[in-house]
């Protein structure tokens, strides 16, 4: 099991554990003093590097593999942030010369909070990135409730940088039969605060205003994107983003080209096997 897998699986464990020990202690104190938050601010405990955008804002991202490889974007799920690449190990990434460049959206890990952001917004903090790196061409691959905003970029994007756009275990839009993934977002969102500091560096404030723009419309049609090829890769038995979100996706996105594969959840495609074959087909 690798490492990625690993952590994950010690997640649920300690999830559950947590679930099973958290009952109700009686307290014997006879006061016990209020903690005022009226003047906290949102403090980032977050690891990884920064930029200033245009407007002032920060965005932070992370940075893994082969420095010097083929650069892959990598739009992460909710709730996550960039940091979970680093449960990728280098070796594999340094083997097949990929570059891993994982942003962190805003109010996830060191990215500024902006309250009224859209779906829409997100290719232009990218595009920042993209300058600042001086990238001259480069891969996305996005997942989970990340596919708005990767779909955002394929069509924003210049098409003569951006070579190839894939999808891994991707939410669908809201027509595409994902309502009432809110309420497991949010399920999974009270178990993981528990553990990862990283995705919640600035409380949930960010993945609340996540959840809230992946169960509403993106602000764009599937019809409306025009690029060609987009891959999408869904695990027969996910229930976490139905590979019927991705059988409806592709089959209205441009030449899509869609793979199913048997037997994999929404955690087990992502293991190094199944990694190391996204990544060839997407460095093509």
């Amino acid at each position: 099991m690798d490492t990625f897998l690993s952590r994950t699986h010690s997640y649920q464990l300690f999830s559950v554990a947590i679930k099973r020990v958290s009952k109700p202690v009686p307290s014997t104190a006879k006061w016990v003093p209020r903690i005022s938050t009226t003047r906290c601010r949102p403090m980032s405990t977050a690891v990884g590097q920064v930029i200033d955008l245009p407007d002032g804002r920060r965005l932070g991202y992370h940075e893994f593999g082969d420095p010097t490889g083929t650069p892959v974007i990598y739009i992460h799920g909710t709730p996550d942030s960039g940091v979970t690449l680093s449960g990728f190990e280098d070796p594999l990434a340094k083997r097949l010369g990929v570059r891993w460049i994982a942003p962190d959206r805003p109010g996830i890990g060191n990215s500024t909070f902006y309250p009224h952001r859209r779906v829409l917004d997100y290719p232009a903090d990218l595009r920042t990135l993209i300058q600042h790196l001086e990238l001259p061409n480069y891969r996305i691959i996005g997942t989970s409730g990340g596919t708005g905003y990767t779909l955002a970029c394929a069509q924003a994007l210049p098409r003569e940088e951006l070579l190839t756009v894939s999808i891994c275990a991707g939410v669908g839009p809201w027509e595409a039969g994902q309502a009432g993934q809110s309420e497991l977002i949010q399920k999974l969102i009270m178990s993981a605060i528990r553990v990862f500091r990283q995705v919640y560096a600035q409380g949930g404030v960010g993945h609340g205003r996540e959840m809230k723009l992946n169960t509403e419309p993106w602000g764009f049609n599937l019809e409306d994107i025009d690029y060609e090829g987009i891959r999408l890769w869904y695990g027969s038995a996910d229930e976490n983003t139905s590979p019927e979100m991705g059988r409806y996706m592709a089959g209205r996105l441009p030449k899509a080209v869609y793979k199913e594969y048997p037997g994999e959840t929404h955690y087990t495609i992502w293991r190094e096997e199944l990694v190391t074959e996204f990544l060839k087909e997407l460095l093509g």
